[in-house]
């Protein structure tokens, strides 16, 4: 490892000065510092972070801890969050519960040890740290902000309207004529998903009544709905058991949609919580010959890059991930600062991108029409 003695030695300097110069003391001249940071670009120097954070009292590191699912919004405000940071001038730390196997308190260990400033934490899933291991950062004196996290957990929080955006969808397809309109979620009592669920239940509002059921009282029951609603609109939730399916919500969807469809009684329109479960259902629609939009609208959520692709074209809802990561950094800033926040929660609307999966029905009228592709 090259030290700052052997780079003095290179340059027949003091130690002193060149430790100076490496650790941003001013006042010397601009030659000199030039020629000590190129000779320490030249043998590869990296500084000892945390022996700088005990000097300046600062590490200038901010670490963003992820927790849960691996799904895109997730990695997307990662990727902006980590951008913002360094047009402030930051350095970033980015630790995964998976690289620790899920265990809070090595990740959190990680982080302390690494002297970061603060965490931009984002935990979307019951695999979040609980309040006892959070404690450990306070302890530390870290701040902390949320992003995408659960409201009501006492962090500053960022997060997008998945409430909104679900009660749009819900109110955009019934305007295209489905009347019939199934909703798949995960069986958990996360915001993420109850914030899902909560939109298409006020999207059913005043339109006909909303059942919430479990994945075998839907088959059992679904047939019977369907039949005794003819007439009028009704939504269906179904909270499925991830368990079953080793959480992974394509594989979920394609099973709950292959049962579905094998009972010859389809609903107008499928609402999936995100796109890669809305390819579950695509998947199990295809092995099954049915046909997507023509016999059954489907929907997705986070709008994925894969719902563009042809054989998808999928409908989904657009969050401004963006904007609330570099929120985010804004309000871990101001608490780095010192300053007091305006507002603990701010949630930025979602809106939603219209492809062809959502289309309408063929009616007597003639042929399907569909909503004009966007994106």
């Amino acid at each position: 490892m090259v030290s700052q003695k052997m780079i003095a030695e290179k340059l027949g300097m003091p130690v002193s000065t060149v430790a100076n110069i490496l650790n941003g003391t001013p006042h010397y001249k601009k030659e000199t510092c030039e020629r000590v940071l190129k000779v320490a670009e030249e043998l590869g120097y990296q500084p000892n972070r945390a022996s700088q954070a005990i000097k300046r009292g600062r590490s200038n590191l901010i670490g963003v801890v992820h927790f849960g699912s691996p799904y895109a919004t997730a990695h997307a405000g990662i990727d902006f969050a980590v951008k913002t940071l360094g047009e402030h001038g930051y350095d970033h730390l980015v630790v995964d519960s998976h690289w620790h196997a899920g265990d809070a308190d090595l990740v959190l260990s990680e982080v302390i040890q690494s002297r970061v400033e603060g965490v931009l934490l984002i935990a979307n899933t019951e695999e979040a740290p609980g309040p006892v291991v959070m404690s450990r950062l306070k302890r530390a004196g870290i701040p902390i902000v949320s992003l995408f996290g659960e409201n009501g957990s006492g962090l500053p929080l960022v997060g997008n309207s998945a409430q909104g955006g679900f009660f749009s969808m819900g109110r955009h397809l019934q305007h295209l004529g489905h009347r019939r309109l199934l909703l798949m979620v995960p069986s958990s009592e996360n915001y993420s998903v109850l914030s899902r669920l909560q939109g298409f239940r006020d999207a059913m509002e005043g339109r006909g009544p909303c059942h919430v059921l479990t994945h075998e009282e839907f088959l059992e029951e679904w047939p019977r709905l369907r039949k005794e609603n003819s007439e009028r609109a009704f939504g269906v939730v179904v909270r499925m058991d991830m368990k079953r399916f080793d959480n992974d919500i394509l594989r979920g969807n394609y099973e709950l949609g292959r049962s579905l469809f094998g009972l010859g009684a389809l609903p107008d329109a499928i609402m999936c919580t995100n796109d890669r479960g809305a390819c579950g259902i695509f998947n199990a629609a295809y092995e099954m010959n049915i046909r997507i939009p023509v016999d059954m609208a489907v929907t997705g959520c986070d709008n994925e890059n894969i719902g563009t692709f042809p054989m998808f074209r999928l409908t989904s809802i657009r969050f401004d991930i963006a904007s609330a990561a570099h929120k985010a950094v804004e309000m871990l800033l101001k608490l780095l600062k010192k300053e007091n926040l305006s507002h603990r929660e701010v949630f930025f609307p979602a809106d939603l991108v219209f492809r062809q999966s959502c289309g309408r029905m063929v009616g007597p009228e003639g042929p399907e029409v569909f909503v004009p592709t966007e994106g």
